[in-house]
């Protein structure tokens, strides 16, 4: 039977109890400890990572000597979705493989989060076992801009506006489509650099949420690409973001371009990785020309230069413009 591995992409600190060697690719491979009253369990749990921070996205695999019947990986009392894995380097994906995805959030307080896995082995034996993740602090840094006096004293139509805007974005970014539509590693949506997630910003003088995404370079008119295979959630003109799109990625996993100066697609249009989907521009509360581009995953905030760091390359080079994209957008 082939060796199992089920892949878990998490934001996270993984540990699981028992002997544990570090292999010469940084990689920490724990299984549970012998024990001379039970038969030795076949599956066990490999990490590259011992450390996370908020936003952070990490890769977690659980090996099984004979392929399961069943396996399932919970975080915070939730059922992690599992699909095929492997992804990058050409191989199609393997019955015996699988793999999900998790994110920490960027304001997830530090502290210990319990992943909990189980695989029911042939003849209905369970094997699993308990990670511990530990989420370490994580600076930021503070940023002071000044906007339009129109995008920070609003009046109550402007307002019910933005209300009304903010509660369809996070009815959208809710969501978990049943499908994944989403292959191989995520790209960047333009090739300029970022800067700017996580910091906090102070906007005429008034604390602010996290900016929960990333400010890339763009010259107005700059083509947008998208950043893997998805679904138009939403392509529509709002008051803080500008224009706007999101694309479902399937199974809670969304991406964010905003400040847009064109759309070229419309809500329900399949989309493959690369395809263009809008220009750039300076559309909303901005300082300046810029992408902002953001990651949901199952609610969670996450880095995008984490989830390419994870699939892709990150991107280099200095920042982009501010903006003040509100925190849910």
């Amino acid at each position: 039977m082939p060796r199992l591995s089920v892949v878990a992409l998490l934001g996270g600190v993984l540990f699981l109890g028992g002997a544990s060697t570090r292999l010469d690719s940084g990689i920490v491979s724990a299984w549970p400890a012998l024990d001379a009253a039970r038969p030795p369990q076949s599956c066990g749990l490999t990490t590259k990572s011992t450390r996370l921070r908020p936003g952070d996205v990490a890769l977690l695999v659980v090996h099984c000597d004979a392929a399961p019947e069943s396996v399932s990986v919970r975080l915070a009392g939730q059922s992690l979705p599992l699909f095929g894995f492997p992804e990058s380097g050409g191989s199609d994906a393997s019955e015996s493989s699988l793999a999900g995805l998790v994110g920490i959030d960027v304001a997830a307080p530090t502290g210990k989060r319990t992943v909990v896995w189980k695989a029911t082995l042939p003849g209905g034996r369970d094997e699993g076992g308990n990670l511990v993740l530990s989420v370490e602090p994580r600076d930021f840094p503070t940023q002071r801009i000044r906007v339009a006096r129109r995008f920070d004293e609003l009046d109550a139509r402007t307002l019910a506006r933005t209300e009304e805007e903010q509660r369809r974005l996070l009815e959208v970014l809710s969501g978990r489509s049943p499908e994944r539509l989403w292959r191989g590693p995520f790209a960047a949506p333009v090739s300029g650099s970022g800067s700017g997630f996580g910091s906090r910003r102070v906007v005429n003088g008034r604390a602010s949420s996290p900016h929960s995404g990333l400010d890339l370079e763009a010259e107005p008119g700059t083509p947008v690409l998208a950043s893997n295979a998805g679904t138009v959630a939403l392509a529509d003109t709002l008051f803080f973001a500008g224009g706007t799109v999101v694309l479902d990625h399937g199974l809670g996993l969304f991406t964010i371009y905003s400040h847009l100066s064109e759309i070229s697609v419309s809500p329900g249009q399949r989309v493959e990785r690369g395809q263009p989907i809008a220009r750039s521009g300076a559309t909303g509360r901005v300082t300046g020309p810029h992408l902002h581009w953001g990651v949901r995953l199952a609610g969670a905030r996450v880095d995008p230069l984490s989830l390419l760091a994870a699939t892709g390359a990150p991107l280099s080079g200095s920042p982009a413009p501010l903006d003040e994209t509100p925190p849910d957008d």
